[in-house]
């Protein structure tokens, strides 16, 4: 109800929709074509985004002409081109509105050709916070390109109307290598289908979930076999590895969620929205992942904390994978963010699992040294590189492609991190480690003896 009011601020503005294309939009739309890096594949960001230049909005302050075009709309996430031209010349970045959270609107921008630039959302005041800003080095998250310059104009953000208590996202700055974009503008294009919350659910009717013990790998493959089973996060498995492997528009494509548990009692609260990921432009893929903590009543709080995602083929975990979730453990308290304490971010680890369905296996990463987690989250980029030279290196010595891929894992990191492994489908996780075969002295992953 509230982001409808928004929209409605927003139509408030003078726009002037064009019956057909006019000499402005005509060029708009040729400067757009020449920016477009040339991609065969057509699940890159900038394919998938198909603008709709009939439908663009075009503003004139002074001698700029601002233009805002949808170029992308599914479900709960809209991407709007914003671009202007002034004196010749046009400048742009895409936004990318979320709108699969309850209380709160988060917002990305990104170049045309999907690098992130930085990310933020509204709170119940209106104000704008930002929580990302990548720099000309950072990680790419969804095709490949470098920041170029240009800017929009500030713009005037419409407030997002009453009273409520908007749930954290937090992203950590990365040594940023410029300012943001400035703040960005409320949508100006509704989603598809609807502006329902992040997933429904009550508390408690999803189940319970108990704490890992970061010493006791037996014990915790118990657990993770309990959640495996547990007929709401089966539900959601199911869906999101049809959508991965079953013919549809999205086959191909990671697919992932995840669940929020309350700290207090360990029920599971509720579930993100189902995310599709992006071709990266290097022959990988990256999902979208929500890692949020929300305020509930009574000093307790529910976290984003079983975190889950497909590989569409054959494959173990990547580097990159490690290191879902550590956002909340890592957030320390601003003006206007309340992070968890230290005594709610042990907890929290304590019921963090990772979880990564192929079509070789289902895996999931418990941590067992937080410490050394942080410590190596900054170098995870250059470690993703690292991993995937070695895991190379193993397939080309004659291991299969899922096995190289969990010995180069646990090279990166097994000083860190428990791996399990299970059967597709199937609630048989065992902790497993590499060893070395005192014949050949080859290495072999093998189940720790429970």
């Amino acid at each position: 109800m509230s982001l409808a009011i928004l929209w409605a601020c927003q139509k408030e503005s003078r726009l002037e929709t064009p019956p057909e294309l006019s000499e402005e939009i005509k060029g708009l739309s040729e400067w757009y074509a020449k920016q477009i890096i040339p991609m065969e594949n057509p699940d890159a960001f900038s394919k998938m985004n198909q603008p709709s230049w009939e439908s663009t909005k075009m503003i004139k302050k002074g001698d700029t002409l601002l233009f805002i075009t949808l170029v992308y709309g599914k479900e709960k996430i809209t991407r709007e081109l914003h671009s202007s031209y002034h004196d010749g010349v046009y400048n742009g970045v895409v936004r990318q509105y979320d709108f699969g959270f309850k209380d709160s609107l988060s917002v990305g921008t990104l170049t045309l050709n999907g690098r992130l630039i930085d990310m933020g959302f509204f709170d119940k005041d209106s104000r704008y916070t930002l929580t990302a800003l990548a720099g000309n080095k950072n990680l790419v998250l969804m095709g490949t390109e470098t920041i170029n310059g240009g800017t929009l104009p500030t713009a005037n953000v419409p407030p997002p109307p009453g009273n409520y208590n908007p749930p954290v996202i937090w992203i950590p700055p990365t040594n940023p290598s410029g300012p943001p974009s400035g703040p960005p503008p409320g949508p100006t294009y509704p989603p598809s289908s609807g502006t329902g919350g992040g997933g429904g659910g009550t508390q408690g009717s999803n189940g319970t979930a108990q704490k890992f013990n970061k010493n006791d790998p037996c014990a915790n493959k118990k657990e993770l076999n309990n959640r495996k089973k547990n007929s709401k996060i089966l539900a959601k498995n199911n869906e999101i590895k049809n959508l991965t492997l079953n013919d549809g528009p999205e086959k191909g494509l990671e697919h992932g969620y995840n669940s929020y548990i309350n700290l207090n009692n360990g029920n599971i609260t509720r579930f993100t929205n189902v995310e599709v990921g992006y071709a990266t432009g290097d022959g990988g893929q990256e999902v979208p992942s929500y890692e949020a903590w929300n305020w509930l009543p009574n000093n307790q709080v529910e976290v984003t904390a079983d975190y889950s995602h497909t590989h569409p083929f054959e494959s173990g975990p990547s580097a990159m994978d490690v290191f879902s979730g550590i956002f909340p453990y890592m957030a320390t308290s601003t003006g206007s963010m309340t992070a968890l304490s230290p005594a709610q971010k042990q907890t929290y680890l304590s019921y963090l699992s990772n979880n990564i369905m192929t079509t070789n296996h289902d895996y999931a990463i418990t941590i067992t040294d937080p410490a050394k987690w942080v410590s190596r989250y900054p170098n995870m980029a250059a470690d993703q590189d690292k991993f995937k030279k070695m895991f190379r290196k193993y397939e080309n010595s004659g291991y299969d492609g899922h096995t190289a891929q969990e010995l180069a894992l646990l090279d990166l990191y097994g000083d860190m991190i428990q791996l399990y492994r299970s059967d597709v489908g199937k609630a048989n996780f065992e902790p497993v480690i590499y060893k070395v075969d005192p014949k050949n002295f080859r290495k072999f992953i093998s189940n720790i003896n429970c």
